[in-house]
């Protein structure tokens, strides 16, 4: 495991902890971020990749799902 992997697992427990006290808070908004922090962190994990081009990546997919989804048109 190397210092990319275990970064990426750091971020996904951060952002399951934000999602647990958003919930317990009624805080929705920090739901949703614990829940994008999750994400990245899965992603960045996984992939061994630095966080600016986690990020980037998960921008293009999101701008790509807007021009699929109808309902975001």
């Amino acid at each position: 495991m190397n210092r990319e992997q275990m970064a990426g697992k750091w971020q996904q427990a951060k952002g399951m902890a934000c999602q647990y006290w958003g919930r317990l808070t009624g805080n929705y908004v920090c739901v949703v971020a614990g829940l994008r922090e999750r994400t990245l962190g899965k992603t960045r994990a996984v992939h061994a990749i630095k966080q600016r081009a986690d990020e980037q990546h998960l921008a293009e997919w999101r701008q790509r799902q807007h021009k699929v989804d109808p309902i975001h048109k």
